[in-house]
């Protein structure tokens, strides 16, 4: 999974047990999904910081510099520099970001809708709202775009699966290039809110799955053999 852009953000990051232990610091994320927070200063207290040994810290909320909301869960510490006198900076690793929520420490993190697109999703699809009409003796040519309907698939156990497209229209003012750009994603729901790792494994599966195109009456089939 790839962002379109790297995210670099300013904010105050503490243990949700933790509240008044505010720490500033800096949120990264790469554009291939990678989460580190570098802080200043320690979390919790010094002395005990200090003759922890594990890396472990489980769960960090905060709030960035555009007043989003965040949590980090399944954090460890990729280096720890606990200095008496100077400046205490640390470099925390999370597997996990929620942006515009924070949970308490032990509050299950559960969703019933998950949204994702995998590389070579549209080839495999092969589904366009694109047509393209060349006039040889006029010498113009013109593009026509509607935006494909979405594909729904039910599946076994109360999930649902939808093929839904995106899409980009060229923005002005329109000199010497028009760009029309569609992208397919994939949504799956479900009628009772589920743990994310239920969502991942279905996601793990389709991502591992060889891309090939099929015809459209079989997709129906596919999907549920692939998600069964």
């Amino acid at each position: 999974m790839r962002l379109s852009e790297p995210i670099e953000k300013s904010g105050y990051f503490w243990l949700p047990a933790k509240p008044d232990n505010r720490l500033p610091g800096v949120l990264r994320v790469t554009d291939t999904g990678e989460t580190n927070v570098e802080v200043i200063g320690v979390f919790g207290d010094t002395l005990a910081a200090m003759n922890d040994s594990t890396p472990e810290l489980g769960r960090i909320v905060g709030v960035i510099e555009n007043g989003d909301l965040i949590t980090l869960d399944r954090c460890f510490y990729r280096n720890r520099n606990i200095s008496f006198g100077g400046i205490s900076k640390s470099t925390i690793h999370a597997n996990f970001l929620l942006r515009g929520v924070q949970y308490d420490e032990s509050e299950p993190v559960t969703f019933s809708r998950f949204r994702f697109s995998v590389e070579g999703l549209d080839e495999w699809l092969s589904v366009s709202g694109l047509r393209v009409e060349h006039n040889w003796s006029e010498q113009s040519a013109s593009i026509h775009f509607n935006p494909p309907k979405e594909i729904a698939v039910q599946l076994a156990d109360g999930i649902g699966l939808t093929f839904a497209f995106g899409w980009t229209l060229p923005g002005a003012p329109i000199v010497t290039e028009a760009k029309i750009t569609q992208k397919v994603y994939i949504t799956l729901t479900s009628d009772s809110l589920r743990p994310i790792a239920d969502f991942l494994a279905l996601v793990f599966k389709l991502n591992n799955y060889p891309v090939f195109r099929y015809r459209r009456n079989r997709l129906s089939r596919l999907c549920h053999r692939l998600f069964a």
